[in-house]
Parts: C-alpha cells; structure tokens; sequence
C-alpha cells in the first residue's frame, strides 16, 4: 500500500510539470526582450487599466504595451546606467513649481487666458483627490506614467550626450594619462654670443670651405638657353572674341536676373554687389556714355588687358567724396614769365613724362598736378 501511495505521488508531480508548460508562439501577442506577452495577461492588464484609469480600451491597449516596454526593455538599463528619482523629485513633477513639473502637466494646467501655469487649478485638483478615491487612483497612476516618463528622457539624453568607447579604447586612455617615464638626460650649459665679436677674413672662410665641403653644401649653376615666343591674335582671334563678347551681353539683357547672370559667368562669384564710385569705373565709360542710366547694359571696355561689361542697377550721390577724371596734365606758364621759370616748369613736366613712362599712375599723378 506505501508503494502505490508513493507511486501516485510520482505521477501527480509528473502531471503538474507537463501543464506548465510554455506558452505557444500562437498565444503570444508580442516578444518583448526575449519575453513572451500572452494574450490572457495583456487582456487582464487592459481590463485592470481601463477600471483604474477610466480610459478607452484603446488607449488602455497603448498604455498597457507602454508598460510592458518600460518594464521589460527600459528598466533593466536604468538600473545599469544607476538613473532614478528621489521621492522629493518624483513629487515635484506634478506638485512642484513651474521650473520643476513635467512638461504635460505645463499643458495640463495651463491658463490660456493669462497665458501662465493655473496654480488653483492643481491645487482644486489635490483636495479632490482627498474625496474621491477614484481621483486618486487616476492621480497616482499619472505620477507613475511622469516618473517613468521623466527617466526615460534623462537615460534618452545621456546616450545622445555619451560617447561609445571599447574596452581597449578605455584601457588605452587609463595607460596614457597614468603612464610614468624615467629619462636620463644631460645638461650642457652655454651662453650666447653676437656675430660681431667675431670678424674671420676672406682666407680664413675659404679654408673652412675647403675643409668642410659637405657641411656648406652648394647648388649647381645650371644655364639655360631659351627662345621666347610672344603669343599674338590673329585678326580672326580677336573677331571671334568681339564676336562672342556681343552675344554674352545679349545674352545678359535677356536673363531675368542680371545678378545671377553676372555670378554664372564672373571669375569670383560675389555675395552682394557694391557700388562703385566713378573713379573706380572704366574712364572709357564717361567717354562713351556721358549720362548713364539706371538699368542700362554698357561695354566692351579694355583696361590693359582685361574686358569689362557694366550694368548699371543703381546711381547713389554721395556729397562727401570728390571725382576728378583728366586725359591731360596742364603745367601753367604765364606769358611774362622768366626764361627761368618757364625752363623750371619745362623740367618738372619732363619728370612727370619720364614717371608715367617708368609705370606711374596716370590718375594719381593728375591729382598731384
């Protein structure tokens, strides 16, 4: 009789560990980190947070899957990463100021009228939930959403502020800043005297050349014979050239934005576009045009050997500066001077001459003259 006993005792633990078994992938209605979510337990946490909360079974669904998130994934790396709240902070995002609440309780209880956070607001809300148990259940199921809330942004922000390093990396770092070397050196006092305590001769710096050719090495002297060929334009060349300068300036009266045209096809591109005073224009321009006008297109002029194209946007007067454009410089003589003097004014107009010739400024030497 004890053996039949102890034999059915054995085959009721048999049959408890066979009805425990795993649940089937067709229960799951998620895997969340490896575990599985049952489709009993997540109706029967909906159910419970749609009593507690009052909210629709849609939005329970949401904030239950929330939940499982939080607890299963979220968690687990809070606790590595030694992120949390004190109960004073966790009671701060709901009944603290407005530079410590949370973020949704600024929407909450914000007064749109005054547009300020509505201070009696929470403040009817907290007696009321000394009344009402069902309020304080919502309440405290809040503060649990904000707090749960509250770390996942501060673990969210220490990851984008972190850096990932290795092992190795770290290892690396920790031998470098705490690494010690032991050096033996040698110290050769000198001082520093000048060159002109020392005056050698001619002789005496050939003989060091010559006794130390490799310490004063000296390049090679290379000669070399060449022909220069000038490059010239033929008659075609500078046709062609004229020719495709006309079209471009055609080309630029039609474009819709003269700015954008001028950038397409200018050497530098330019942000803005100064003005220019008239000293600084092509002095072949007042020649041709004595009276430019705003949004005019002007050009070729050649000034040595650049080809310049003008459009005129804008005229602006400005009181304060002086321009003086010459093709002459006049030396004045009167007819009842001296052979003296007219000879000195012959003299200073022929260094004039010779100075333009050596490559001065034509404008600056008329300014002076």
């Amino acid at each position: 009789m004890r053996y039949f006993s102890l034999f059915s005792l054995f085959c009721l633990l048999c049959l408890q560990v066979l009805a425990q078994k795993k649940p089937s992938p067709t229960d799951c209605v998620g895997i969340i980190a490896g575990k599985c979510i049952t489709l009993q337990e997540f109706e029967e946490a909906v159910r419970e947070e749609t009593k507690r909360s009052g909210v629709s079974e849609k939005q329970a669904r949401e904030i239950v899957w929330n939940m499982y998130l939080y607890d299963l994934v979220f968690e687990p790396e809070l606790k590595k990463a030694s992120i949390s709240l004190t109960p004073k902070q966790q009671e701060a995002l709901l009944w603290g100021d407005s530079t410590e609440v949370h973020p949704s309780v600024l929407e909450n209880f914000h007064d749109q009228e005054n547009n300020r956070f509505d201070t009696p607001k929470r403040q009817r809300l907290r007696e009321k939930m000394q009344k009402d148990k069902a309020t304080q259940q919502r309440v405290e199921s809040f503060m649990k959403s904000l707090v749960k809330d509250k770390l996942r942004s501060d673990y969210e922000q220490m990851m984008a502020n972190s850096t990932y390093i290795t092992r190795a990396e770290a290892l690396r770092e920790i031998q470098d800043m705490t690494a010690k070397a032991r050096i033996r050196y040698l110290f050769v006092p000198y001082e520093q005297m000048p060159d002109s305590l020392f005056a050698p001769t001619e002789e005496e710096l050939a003989k060091k050349l010559q006794e130390n050719p490799k310490a004063y090495p000296t390049r090679e002297d290379v000669v070399l014979e060449h022909i220069a060929l000038p490059i010239i334009p033929t008659k075609a060349d500078t046709s062609k050239f004229m020719q495709q300068t006309r079209d471009l300036m055609r080309e630029w009266k039609l474009a819709s934005n003269p700015f954008e045209y001028a950038n397409k096809h200018n050497e530098h591109e330019l942000k803005e576009f100064p003005y220019k005073s008239m000293r600084e224009l092509p002095a072949e321009f007042f020649r041709k045009y004595p009276k430019p006008y705003r949004g005019g297109f002007f050009g070729p002029f050649w000034e040595g050997k650049q080809c310049i194209l003008l459009y005129l946007h804008d005229i602006r007067k400005d009181s304060s500066v002086s321009v003086v454009r010459a093709s002459h410089i006049f030396f004045r003589v009167g007819v009842n001077e001296t052979d003296e003097k007219k000879a000195k004014v012959r003299k200073e107009a022929e260094d004039v001459l010779n100075k333009l010739k050596a490559g001065a400024d034509f404008v600056e030497m008329a300014k002076k003259y």
